[in-house]
């Protein structure tokens, strides 16, 4: 990644006792929150980025926990709500185990209740994409049925 350029990344969370790889770092997070101390109850996850300036050969590590703002979706930047509904919709494409209770409904509303201003109507193009998975899925049929 260049310098100017912007990246979103979105991960899985493996939860305890599942199939992970390779571990760098020594675990951070494997006690119970209120065994943790330090400050830690509130960390969510930590994130360490290494790079390199451009006129250097050594990299620097920057590194940010970030904290539990205890809030609710509809409190979240529309950017992470969309992000959010684009996630779910992979999770329902796939048929993921973890899916829980999403639906293609709940995407749709997800992305619309954060669409903005759109200005290249990526996002209008995507609310049409989940409409479309979820007529040609059974959910509207179950949900008729209902």
């Amino acid at each position: 990644m260049g310098a100017g350029h912007v990246v979103t990344a979105l991960y899985e969370i493996v939860p305890k006792g599942g199939k992970r790889g390779a571990s760098v770092d020594e675990l951070r997070y494997q006690k119970p929150r209120n065994q943790l101390g330090g400050g830690k109850d509130a960390e969510l996850l930590t994130v360490k980025v290494r790079y390199k300036q451009p006129d250097q050969d050594e990299s620097r590590l920057m590194v940010q926990a970030l904290l539990d703002q205890d809030r609710t979706i509809e409190q979240v930047s529309q950017e992470f709500r969309f992000a959010a509904a684009v996630a779910q919709f992979g999770l329902l494409l796939r048929d993921s185990k973890f899916k829980q209770d999403a639906s293609y409904q709940s995407v749709v509303s997800l992305a619309e209740s954060a669409r903005g201003a759109d200005a290249d109507g990526r996002r209008t193009e995507f609310v049409y994409l989940a409409k479309t998975a979820a007529s040609l899925s059974n959910e509207e049929a179950l949900s008729a049925r209902r």
